[in-house]
Parts: structure tokens; sequence; C-alpha cells
């Protein structure tokens, strides 16, 4: 046997090698914590967006109207029934547009208070975005760096 048939052995006898990627997403686990990972990602980047300006969303239609306001790390979502066009809009003011702020936050204040329209239901809820992002976070840590058990 010359050297060079030692050498082609000695390479087709090497099993070849698993991908490494595909070795560390094997499971349920470790996909799920980089799905997690990516809502937290998202949840971060609306709270820092929240405290440099206002985002105003609202989608109309279906006999609904909902309204998403992000500003100051907090997200008030408002619900109104007896809408019937459809239509949407998002506006976006700067973090040193006062008047706007006051505006909006006012408004938010009236549509608690009296409620938009007696004649429809109003729903509103409020809450902040770094209680969410903090949990997913650690979630996904978690669920990515904790070795799966070994299977006897």
């Amino acid at each position: 046997m010359t050297d060079s048939d030692s050498t082609a052995l000695c390479i087709m006898s090497q099993r070849p090698r698993a991908n490494p990627i595909c070795e560390f997403f094997r499971g349920w686990r470790r996909k799920v914590g980089c799905m997690t990972l990516v809502m937290a990602c998202v949840a971060m980047g609306g709270w820092l967006r929240s405290l440099a300006c206002l985002d105003e969303f609202w989608v109309e239609g279906l006999g609904q109207y909902h309204e998403l306001i992000l500003t100051d790390g907090s997200v008030h979502w408002i619900v109104r029934d007896g809408m019937w066009k459809l239509d949407c809009s998002w506006t976006t003011y700067a973090s040193h547009d006062r008047q706007a702020r006051t505006k909006i936050l006012e408004y938010l204040i009236r549509s608690e208070q009296y409620g938009l329209n007696p004649d429809h239901h109003t729903s509103i809820w409020h809450f902040t975005i770094l209680p969410v992002a903090i949990p997913l976070t650690l979630l996904s840590a978690y669920l990515i760096l904790w070795e799966p058990r070994k299977r006897v």
C-alpha cells in the first residue's frame, strides 16, 4: 500500500461531521427560545422607540375600531364597537412636539372618563412594555442556553 492509498483510506473512513447549527437546534427548546428572543427584541425596540417619539396606529373595519398609542414606555389600546368603514392610519410625532403629545394624552384621559361615544362600547387597556420584554428575554436565555437532558 502506498502513501496516497493510505491517505485516501483515512479520509474515506472518517465519518461525516454533523452540521453544528443542526445539532444546536435539535429539539423544540432552542427553536422556541430563538422565537422568544425575537419577540423580546421587538418589545425592547418598541419600548426604546416609545421613549423617543409618540406613535399612533389605528385600524377601522368589520364593526370595530382599534387604536394603538405608544408613548413614554407604554402601550394604550382602545377598542370601540360600531365602526363600519374600512380605513387605517399611522402617525408619528417627534418627542419634542409637546402639543401633539399633550393632545393625544388628553384624548386618552377623555376616552377613559366619558367614553368616546355613549352609543358605542369602548374598551381601553394600558400596559408598560418593559415588564413584558424582560421576562421574554429571561425565558429565551433559559431555553437557548440550558442543555437538554441526555436520554438514557
